[in-house]
């Protein structure tokens, strides 16, 4: 049976449902490596192949839900006075499209930090049809057993419309909305940080013959939380962005990048920002088993705050895939970014993150996978002000078992670690999850 990557679960997360704290459970082929603060994903939301998300039937309309039962030792992310408690998350959703589409078109991967609101590249997807839409709806419902002021609901929604003009020209429009918090001790409170964000973007590709080809991008991202303490992040972002591709042979594509971003934040207005990004790309496909994208560029950073001044600084991002085995895959993800800072002390942070994940099938129905990952967060802290640096390390192994083609189960653990040279933010948490899910 054909296996595919964008399983039930990592459908829900690529298009941007997001609970459990580190980046680990996100699909390893939809979330990329960043510095965005990880905002959290649903426990047992696997990242290796599987069946087809919804059974052997197609369709355009598919409800899906899952239940999760997560036991924590730190449920507040906390350096001393660790406290653990259970919790059972319920996660209904549907998918709906049409054309019927057993996947999504478009990796919409939003970020807190990142000026303009996209986490990295979006790979313009190719569709043979005139249009392609899709939808999306998931929540996250999560009640604890002993701290029920822990209790909450986060939520995201995606819209996605793609048309295919006659004469090489093709538009998509996307719209992302997520209702979520940031894993605790991101900022400057270590409280809970509710927030809700919104990506709307659209992509004007045209083909201009065998070789080359010329692509526009607009996105506006807003952002707002709902701490007092950390309205001051409180922004609107514009981007607007234009590529020009060049299809060198059949497995090699080249492409150069300039973007502008402007930010503009409600109240913080010293922090207000323009960014010229400038890059350079190379897709690349040596072998059937092996994928690559890479990107490297200069950012120019204009600030109105005095202390942070006029900056360039290097961007970077590598996406590495590779198949081991026909059961056995590889991927590697690196990036250098320049982010909006998560403190009120710094102006913006330098950003590193580097992970890889296996993801295996031992047999029709069993399926494991492990991620790594190291991000580092170096704040560059206005003049004067306490300097911070965050190292955060995370591994996640999980195991999947298949009873159906609509019916799974997943069983996983989950470390993370802050190492943060401000000791009141580090903390260490284990996780244990199980979760069942089904699509129809």
């Amino acid at each position: 049976m054909k296996k595919k990557f964008h399983t039930l679960t990592a459908l829900a997360v690529g298009t941007g449902i997001c609970l459990l704290s580190a980046p680990l459970a996100f699909s390893a082929e939809s979330q990329p490596a960043g510095s965005n603060p990880p905002q959290e994903a649903t426990p047992g939301t696997s990242s290796y192949s599987s069946d087809k998300i919804f059974g052997s039937k197609g369709g355009f309309i598919h409800p899906f839900m899952s239940v999760s039962a997560v036991n924590s030792d730190n449920i507040n992310n906390t350096k001393d006075n660790e406290i653990s408690d259970w919790s059972t998350i319920y996660s209904p959703g549907i998918w709906l499209a049409l054309p019927r589409s057993e996947q999504t078109q478009l990796d919409i991967v939003s970020s807190n930090t990142a000026p303009g609101g996209r986490q990295m590249f979006m790979d313009k997807p190719k569709s043979f049809n005139r249009y392609q839409g899709y939808a999306f709806y998931g929540a996250d419902i999560e009640e604890y057993h002993t701290h029920t002021e822990r209790n909450t609901v986060k939520q995201a929604a995606v819209g996605y419309f793609q048309y295919n003009l006659r004469g090489g020209l093709s538009i998509d429009v996307y719209n992302k909305y997520v209702d979520s918090e940031d894993p605790i001790g991101t900022g400057d409170t270590t409280e809970i940080d509710a927030f809700k964000n919104n990506l709307a973007g659209m992509m004007v590709d045209y083909d201009l013959g065998t070789k080359f080809n010329i692509r526009a991008d607009y996105t506006h991202f807003r952002l707002s939380y709902d701490l007092l303490e950390s309205r001051g992040k409180n922004r609107d972002d514009n981007s607007y962005s234009g590529y020009l591709f060049y299809k060198y042979s059949p497995k090699t594509n080249f492409f150069a990048q300039y973007e502008f971003v402007n930010v503009a934040y409600d109240t913080n207005t010293i922090e207000d920002n323009d960014q010229h990004h400038y890059s350079l790309g190379i897709q690349w496909k040596p072998t059937e088993k092996t994928r690559l994208r890479g990107k490297v560029g200069v950012v120019d950073r204009n600030s109105d705050n005095n202390s942070a001044g006029d900056n360039t600084e290097p961007s970077v991002e590598i996406v590495a895939n590779h198949q081991l085995t026909e059961k056995t895959g590889l991927q590697l993800l690196a990036s250098q970014k320049v982010n909006e800072s998560t403190v009120s002390t710094a102006s913006y942070s330098n950003d590193t993150t580097v992970s890889a994940s296996v993801l295996t099938q031992f047999t029709e129905k069993i399926g494991a996978s492990v991620r790594l990952s190291y991000t580092k967060t170096d704040f560059q802290e206005n003049v004067g002000a306490l300097g911070r640096t965050d190292d955060i390390y995370s591994l996640s192994p999980s195991l999947r078992y298949m009873f159906k083609e609509w019916l799974m189960a997943d069983l996983g653990y989950e470390y993370s670690d802050r190492d943060s040279t401000r000791d009141g933010f580090d903390y260490a948490t284990n996780k244990v999850f199980v979760r069942l899910s089904s699509g129809f």
